[in-house]
């Protein structure tokens, strides 16, 4: 029997999301570089990483790859065309990011309206690999969720080190009234295992609604990461977990640029897997 978790009145909410998605993080550094307006269409979310910060509540994003005037008409032509533009905060490189205090949590909250602001983001992506207060970034969440309203999204990578899940866990149940996608991060920690991935993410739906859950990967081997799948390894872990949780939601893979030097595997094999999903 499919699994359709234990949240199914909250199951077909409003969202700012399509219906199914393929995300990918876009990064704003780097070669290989991708203008964001070249990003290909089968990735329907793109998340641009990444605004990072320290432990006074300060929050900054900037990017190499375009200039400001290029990026903003990217942005916009992005949504025009119903592909959300989304700020991810945090990464493994997050500046020093700690919320602890109100004081902190109101000044963290101000920077990122300022960013979201200035470059026309459409929602709010929680990467945060090093710990986090999930009563602090929960009130961030919401503040930012009431200010923008229904068009903004607000999506959760969380990674899957014991040290760090349960509090990722704890702040996915206080926001799941707002929140539109997880997909864990099936690498770099936790299991490779296909049918422990494909329960882990199960599991998950189970917190967040059946609706919001997806997986995230790499696809695309490198020296210093750990987990990678291949594209074809991925539509099968997707083909069975909508075999099980038919409303699950979507594939994410880090990063767009890294799939650009496999010529865009993932998108090409996972987009028509997700969009048959």
């Amino acid at each position: 029997m499919p699994d359709t978790g234990s949240n199914d009145e909250e199951a077909g909410a409003p969202s700012a999301l399509p219906t199914k998605v393929l995300a990918g993080y876009w990064q704003g550094w780097g070669a290989p570089s991708v203008r964001l307006g070249d990003v290909p269409q089968e990735y329907n979310v793109i998340l641009v990483a990444f605004a990072v910060g320290d432990d006074t509540g300060l929050a900054r994003f900037s990017q190499s790859v375009q200039s400001t005037a290029s990026f903003l008409a990217d942005v916009d032509k992005l949504r025009a065309a119903r592909r959300p533009v989304l700020l991810s905060v945090g990464g493994w490189d997050d500046g020093g990011l700690h919320i602890t205090t109100r004081e902190q949590e109101m000044a963290f909250g101000d920077h990122l309206i300022e960013i979201l602001d200035a470059y026309h983001l459409q929602g709010i992506d929680w990467d945060l690999e090093h710990g986090l207060d999930p009563g602090r970034v929960a009130g961030v969440t919401h503040r930012l969720k009431a200010r923008y309203g229904a068009d903004f999204a607000v999506t959760m990578a969380p990674p899957l080190d014991e040290k760090h899940e349960p509090a990722q866990r704890e702040l996915a149940g206080r926001i799941k009234d707002v929140l539109d996608l997880v997909s864990p991060q099936y690498y770099n920690g936790g299991r490779s295992d296909s049918n422990w991935i494909v329960g882990h993410a199960q599991s998950w739906g189970r917190v967040v609604g059946p609706d919001k859950v997806g997986m995230g990967f790499m696809t695309v081997k490198t020296a210093s990461d750990t987990g990678e799948q291949t594209p074809a390894a991925v539509g099968r872990m997707w083909r069975e977990l909508t075999r099980r949780v038919p409303q699950a939601r979507g594939l994410m893979t880090w990063s767009i640029n890294l799939d650009k030097t496999s010529g865009y595997r993932f998108a090409q094999t996972c987009g028509p897997a997700v969009r048959a999903g």
